[in-house]
């Protein structure tokens, strides 16, 4: 059986002045010269203002609000404002003549229950409630704790006889304001008669035995209500009410009884006793009934009577009956009657299944129609005609997403995604195609300073903030960052021993050193303005260069050409990506390293190399200073002892020669 939902649309009239005629048009351009606004649709409705009903009895309202239209949320049924009667349901006025059923016996009291709340708090909140408001008149206080209320009085009087209940124009057409209860139906059921004034309140019901106070105190909640009891079901009525049958003549009057002798005239006496009346003749038929006077004035409603004797039942109304109803594929009620005769509705309905793939249960359009999803009369998401699907905004945020999440000052953050299983709370994954874009691409272009396109955190101690991974290396990266990068941490490089083998000590540093070419430069913008280039004058290497004295540093890999505009759309001609050598910078520090050692050694060599020369050259000074034998001052001073080899070494002071080195 099909599911439905079915959407009611109510026409509101408004006033107008758009042109010379007086009148307006929606979805027209000729409006019926009757009317001051004419709007013909078959896809929308119109929508009247939806409210509460303690919002709705909050409406000023006054002589002049008459007929004001609204929605009440709270009971699903729309009301207009009437001067002599007030706030009136359209769910609660019928349209046939026939008598409504009696009311169900009262409900059993509830039982009593303990000591609790006020009856206007229910749940103890502080807060007035719409569902604690008992009696419905807009205010809470001691009114909403009165026993229950009494029974319905009788019935009203039957209404003047009519044309069919559900044709109520005579147009032949199911309009949605002859489905008199609402049902979607067109039938007997909309002919019940209109409910009778409501019969004075009962007393109000004797108030339960309270039960025991608890020993702590707290107040505990209200006894339950107990349950209404059921009404009474109505009689049948035929699908049209026949004519009253006239009323009978009245009857003749019965003759007089004979009049007594006339007593003889004299003083006037006490009067006589009358005489006894003579039998009242049998009642002739009743007369034609007069014609109904003018309505009088309402009047105050009086206390409800007794019900008096349900009238005659008419002759029996129209004979045929509706053999289907179903919805078409448009949405459209479709119902076929025994006359036979087709009616096809307007209104379009929503329909649950009865797609192309009969196999599935489906909910939207077969036209070219958004679904939009609403609350609180607006707005808040639409799944596109074309497939998009919106939160928080109707229209595309940016060409191309398949679905948006717009933020606003109340919800700022668009799309949160949280899982506290094993899984990520957001996923994304490109698996084909050639686009240059993310799995999980994140954009920055507000105002703040620290303000980041894609923020990683982590919230456990050894645990990682941003993780990326190249599983394929080839020419990509496990992480790119096109522009300048920071950090203030740890800087660290996986170099752990157990990672390693064949490990030596790199041969002959400074040779490779004396290879390498250190220089400054500046990057070539105006050809290559969307790669993240620094600006200015850098300090580094010829990657060609560096691939002659070591290879291993160098590698080819791709930039992308990224633009400064949404989506990182590409700017280069004739492809995204531009094919570079590129440098490990870092693995040049273990070669230096290496080469300041050998410089070093190298120093440490030359040091004390020098360190034996200036021995060598103290030597040869002190040598010369001691003169080796010679240079005495006087040939008569006497020759040491040449056989005293103490005095033979021992030089006469008096005689050293100094000799300047220089």
């Amino acid at each position: 059986m099909k599911k439905i939902i079915t959407l009611f649309a109510t026409a509101m009239f408004l006033s107008a002045g758009i042109n010379a005629q007086n009148n307006a048009g929606l979805g027209t351009t000729t409006p019926n010269a009757s009317s001051i606004l004419e709007m013909q649709s078959t896809t929308q409705g119109v929508l009247v203002p939806r409210m509460t009903a303690v919002q709705r009895l909050a409406v000023p309202v006054n002589a002049t609000t008459e007929g004001l239209l609204v929605y009440d949320l709270d009971s699903l049924c729309f009301f207009y404002y009437k001067v002599s009667t007030g706030w009136t349901s359209l769910c609660n006025s019928g349209g046939g003549t026939g008598p409504t059923g009696p009311a169900g016996p009262p409900g059993a009291n509830g039982s009593s229950g303990t000591n609790g709340i006020s009856c206007w708090d229910l749940n103890s909140n502080g807060v007035n409630d719409p569902g604690e408001d008992i009696n419905s008149d807009g205010n809470w206080d001691g009114l909403d704790c009165q026993g229950a209320v009494g029974a319905a009085g009788p019935a009203g009087a039957n209404g003047t006889n009519g044309i069919s209940c559900w044709d109520l124009n005579g147009n032949g057409v199911q309009d949605p304001a002859e489905d008199i209860n609402t049902d979607g139906n067109w039938n007997a059921a909309d002919c019940a008669g209109a409910t009778g004034a409501t019969g004075a309140a009962g007393a109000p019901g004797a108030p339960g035995v309270a039960g025991p106070t608890g020993a702590s105190g707290i107040n505990g909640t209200n006894g339950v209500t107990g349950p209404t009891g059921p009404i009474g079901p109505t009689g049948p009525t035929g699908f049209g009410v026949g004519p009253t049958g006239p009323t009978g003549a009245n009857g003749t009057n019965g003759a007089a009884g004979p009049a007594g002798p006339a007593g003889p005239a004299g003083a006037a006496g006490p009067t006589g006793a009358a005489g006894a009346a003579g039998p009242i003749g049998p009642a002739g038929p009743a007369g034609p009934a007069g014609p109904t006077g003018a309505a009088g004035a309402a009047g105050p409603v009086g206390a409800a009577g007794p019900a008096g004797a349900a009238g005659a039942t008419g002759p029996t109304g129209p004979t045929w009956t509706i053999t289907s109803t179903n919805y078409d594929t448009d949405g459209n009620l479709v119902i076929n009657t025994s006359i036979p005769s087709t009616i096809t509705s307007t209104n379009r309905a929503w329909i649950l299944g009865g797609n192309a793939n009969a196999a599935t249960e489906s909910f939207g359009t077969t036209t070219a129609q958004h679904v939009d999803l609403i609350s609180n009369n607006i707005v808040r998401g639409r799944l596109s005609n074309v497939g998009e699907f919106f939160i928080g905004t109707t229209v595309t945020a940016l060409a191309g997403d398949l679905m948006n999440g717009v933020s606003n000052a109340a919800f700022p953050w668009a799309i949160n995604g949280y899982s506290n299983q094993n899984g990520s709370g957001v996923y994304g994954s490109v698996t084909a195609g050639g686009t240059q874009f993310g799995g999980v691409q994140g954009e920055y272009f507000g105002t703040n300073a620290i303000g980041a396109g894609v923020r990683g955190i982590c919230g456990a101690g050894n645990q990682l903030g941003v993780n990326g991974q190249n599983v394929a290396v080839t020419t990509g990266w496990s992480g790119l960052f096109q522009g300048d990068l920071g950090y203030t941490g740890f800087f660290g490089v996986a170099s752990d021993a157990k990672l390693k083998k064949n490990i030596q000590t790199i041969d002959n540093p400074m040779g490779m050193i004396m290879q390498m070419r250190g220089v400054t430069y500046e990057h070539r913008l105006d050809q290559y303005p969307d790669l993240g280039l620094k600006t200015g004058t850098n300090y580094g290497f010829i990657a060609q260069e560096i691939e002659i004295v070591a290879p291993d540093l160098v590698r080819t890999k791709t930039l992308p050409h990224i633009n400064s505009t949404n989506r990182g759309t590409s700017s280069a001609p004739g492809g995204s990506n531009e094919t570079v050598k590129t440098v490990s910078y870092i693995e040049v520090v273990p070669i230096l390293l290496e080469g300041i050692k050998q410089q070093q050694m190298m120093i440490d060599s030359l040091k004390t190399s020098v360190e034996e020369q200036q021995k060598k050259i103290e030597q040869l000074e002190q040598q010369i200073r001691i003169g080796n034998g010679q240079g005495y001052n006087s040939p008569s001073q006497s020759q040491p002892d040449a056989g005293n080899p103490a005095q033979a070494d021992k030089p006469d002071p008096q005689q050293v020669v100094v000799v300047d080195p220089k």
